[in-house]
């Protein structure tokens, strides 16, 4: 049977999916009797940038997009039309079509050269000869709980490289794991074996040691499969030279509050003494959880920016450079849009890395297509815009759900000590974007003195009370122009010098503006490709008149991976697969803005 080509859906104001006349997806081929199926899906950069385009297609590149899938189990009566409702099977979910981290691709060669892989379980729970000890229970009554375990680095005599790390999430805990960060500690030897031989407890509690577990190790958030780090880096486990003790922290989080959850979940890494060239890290840009993060309620956007000053990466990044090769964004429910921006002696250059349509639900890693170096003297910045629309009172950061943060994790190599850059707004910053001049030293609420006609209030009832529909403007430009105190750590400490400093925003003269060439002058390595999906390789072309070109798809659409080649052309394949009955599908595959599914 010849091969035909599908059709890309687009989603219309009713739940139906209709056919596209766009021609963009082209089946390649399914094995008689299972739900395998491949396919290549055009992408061509002018036509997803064209802002006049007259399809109802949303395609935004490298931000978060929608995958909507239906199948059928009857025979279509014609390629075009309406997909009918009755006996149909659809779906959705988050993708990113360019910049997903990706499997490593196994063939014959590297299967026989790879050396296994040993593994280190970090879980909620430990195994004591035969028995399970407690796993984590969830307060009655608390929507949120961060729980902290320290844990000993494996039994190693000579230094290691961890090359991958996933998620292990007990079943019908999903909806309650909000992320799980693995850090290194330092510190008192005796208090961290003390704690390591314990199950954890409540984080950041005052009557808890205080160790200094700053430097992210792996992270995982909602959403997120894991990462796979390139042939080129892995992070170090050094018995020697490197930590001996890792803090698990595990954020959970209980919005209905269920009665009972208990919980086992954790990450698993998986390491190997083949050593790759370089040591990597993760630098965390951003904002400090704190309450001078303020969102007013109402607003479609807020801007909140977090600032790595020059100071602190001058200090840290050698001459030659580091090279960013992944990002991870976390932002809690209000997030919308969050961009990695870089300056370098007054010019903006490209971001790093951002995304118009961001998931709050879906924090994936992001690798991205080429390493970007950041010198010394860069200035970075987390930007995080928000929509505050569905609140009535304002919102300010800290840990919780319902409170906002704006981060955004950068891994890179080779190594440096600088392992957290965030910022917070200066109290004057604060205070002159809700119109205080003064307050009355040493009051307990805290009392306003000036201006007159705000005398005697409270802090607390002047933010409760303040008019953000008519000051909104006011305040943005106060928070994004006002200086802020900068917070440089490594796994000792705050940088030298850096305790008592105030910035302010860095000088940009030469703004970033994105280059806007006519599609048809773009040249064709432009016109970006990536490779949908499993583990295994698309293949060679298939002959349009064998049996495996058959254009009838059989089966379940199941989840896709993503990898890129710069040089593949522009199409790319989905793959999915399981073994089922032969009953006739139809399936039906669209792409659209996250926005309209939240």
């Amino acid at each position: 049977m010849r091969r035909r080509k599908r059709k890309r859906a687009s989603k219309p104001a009713s739940s139906s999916l209709t056919v596209s006349p766009s021609s963009a997806v082209e089946l390649i081929a399914i094995p008689n009797g299972l739900t395998e199926c491949k396919r290549k899906i055009e992408f061509d950069r002018c036509r997803w940038e064209r802002k006049d385009a007259k399809e109802e297609e949303n395609d935004r590149g490298n931000d978060t997009m929608q995958v909507v899938w239906q199948y059928h189990v009857e025979e279509p009566v014609s390629a075009a039309g309406v997909l009918p409702d009755h006996g149909a099977v659809r779906g959705s979910r988050p993708l990113y079509l360019v910049q997903r981290d990706a499997q490593p691709r196994r063939n014959s060669r590297n299967q026989e050269t790879e050396p296994p892989l040993k593994t280190w379980d970090i879980l909620n729970k430990q195994r004591r000869r035969l028995i399970d000890y407690e796993t984590v229970r969830l307060p009655m009554g608390q929507d949120t709980l961060l729980w902290c375990r320290v844990l000993r680095m494996p039994s190693i005599n000579h230094k290691h490289h961890v090359v991958k790390y996933e998620p292990v999430i007990q079943p019908g805990s999903h909806e309650y794991l909000h992320h799980m960060t693995l850090y290194e500690c330092r510190g008192d030897q005796a208090e961290l074996e003390s704690a390591a031989k314990t199950d954890g407890s409540v984080c950041y509690v005052p009557d808890k040691p205080a160790f200094q577990c700053n430097t992210i190790a792996a992270t995982w958030s909602l959403g997120s499969e894991g990462f796979n780090y390139p042939p080129e880096a892995g992070y170090a486990l050094n018995p020697y030279s490197g930590p001996r003790y890792f803090m698990l922290e595990t954020h959970y989080t209980n919005p209905q509050l269920d009665a009972f959850i208990s919980d086992s979940s954790g990450l698993r890494l998986l390491y190997t003494d083949r050593l790759r060239a370089h040591d990597a890290g993760i630098l965390s840009v951003g904002i400090d959880p704190n309450w001078r993060h303020i969102i007013p309620p109402g607003q479609p956007e807020v801007i909140s920016e977090g600032h790595c000053i020059a100071d602190c990466t001058g200090q840290t990044v050698p001459n030659s450079g580091i090279n960013m090769f992944a990002v991870i964004m976390h932002t809690h429910q209000l997030g919308r849009k969050v961009r990695l921006r870089q300056i370098r002696g007054g010019e903006e250059l490209p971001p790093i890395a951002a995304d118009t349509n961001y998931d709050p639900n879906y924090q994936e890693y992001r690798r991205l297509q080429r390493p970007i170096k950041v010198y010394p003297g860069d200035h970075l910045v987390a930007e995080c815009t928000y929509s505050s629309e569905s609140r009535t009172a304002i919102t300010l950061g800290g840990l919780a759900t319902r409170e906002e943060t704006c981060l955004v994790s950068a891994l890179y190599y080779p190594r440096i000590e600088l392992s957290l850059c965030y910022s917070l707004p200066s109290l004057p910053t604060v205070l002159h974007s809700l119109g205080i001049q003064k307050l009355v030293q040493g009051s307990s609420p805290v009392l306003i003195q000036e201006p007159k006609e705000l005398a005697g209030m409270t802090l607390e009832e002047r933010l409760i009370s303040y008019n953000w529909a008519s000051n909104f403007q006011t305040f943005q430009e106060a928070t994004r122009s006002g200086t802020f105190k900068p917070l440089c750590g490594s796994s000792k400490g705050a940088l030298p010098g850096t305790e008592n400093l105030e910035a302010h925003y860095p000088r940009i003269l030469r703004p970033y503006e994105e280059a806007s060439m006519p599609c048809a002058k773009k040249p064709l390595r432009n016109k970006l490709s990536m490779l949908l999906s499993e583990d295994d390789d698309i293949g060679a072309p298939v002959d349009p008149d064998s049996d495996e070109s058959n254009a009838v798809e059989r089966g379940q659409l199941v989840r896709s991976k993503v990898s890129r080649s710069s040089d593949a052309g522009p199409t790319a394949g989905n793959s999915c697969g399981r073994t089922i009955s032969t009953a006739v599908v139809l399936a039906a595959f669209t792409v659209v803005a996250g926005a309209a599914f939240r």
